[in-house]
Parts: structure tokens; C-alpha cells; sequence
């Protein structure tokens, strides 16, 4: 990314009153120090800002807090498409139920029962 590139996209993510330019600035102005560092980023149009099912099961759990992490978003998206599959869900690792709790949320409809069990 050019350095005056860079610069319109970095003052667009600080000072643009418009959510989606300030997003899709830091997600350019991110990508540019990515690439030149060796890195990739994930695909910045994941809709987790605007898919209200998904941020109404997010702020269900009572850890959360405004940090959405796209895994969760793609937990979430991967459970709600295995609607129609027979048969339950498990989560192997669990550290605070986050995932299973969005799981269960989107697989709701399915009539999936909510069971867990721990195993020490």
C-alpha cells in the first residue's frame, strides 16, 4: 500500500462518522501492515455487524464483551447450516461455553436439546 494510500485510509478509520468506512479503512489500513509483515487477514465481509441473530446470541452470554471474534461468527454461521442434520452437537475443550451457547442458539429452531455434561 502506498504510503499517501495509507495515510487516507488510516484518517478515514479514525475520523469518518460512517461505520462501514471506518470499518472497511481499518480493515484496509490492517491489511497493508499484514501483507508488508507476512501476514493475512480473514475476509473483511463477514456480516457479523450486521446479523442480528447472531449479535442478539452474543450478548446472551455474560462474558462478552463488544470484541466479536470472527471464529465466533463462523462457529455460529457453520451451526445454524447444519439445521436440518440429524443427531446433536458437542464441544470438546470447553472454557466458558461461549461456543456452546452459540451453537445452541443457532441451532434452536432445529428443536437440537440443550445438554451438557463436564468431564473431569
Amino acid at each position: 500500500m502506498a504510503l499517501g494510500l495509507f495515510a487516507e485510509q488510516l484518517f478515514k478509520s479514525i475520523f469518518s462518522t460512517d461505520p462501514t468506512t471506518r470499518y472497511e479503512a481499518k480493515h484496509a489500513v490492517l491489511q497493508g501492515l499484514a501483507v508488508r509483515s507476512g501476514f493475512r487477514l480473514y475476509n473483511r465481509n463477514l456480516a457479523w455487524l450486521t446479523d442480528e441473530e447472531f449479535l442478539q446470541a452474543w450478548r446472551e452470554f455474560p462474558q462478552t464483551n463488544k470484541n466479536i471474534h470472527e471464529r465466533k461468527f463462523n462457529l455460529f454461521q457453520i451451526a445454524r447450516g447444519v439445521n436440518n442434520v440429524s443427531g446433536e452437537l458437542a464441544e470438546c475443550g470447553v472454557f466458558n461455553g461461549s461456543s456452546s451457547l452459540l451453537m445452541l442458539n443457532a441451532t434452536a429452531a432445529s428443536g437440537k436439546r440443550k445438554a451438557a455434561t463436564r468431564v473431569r
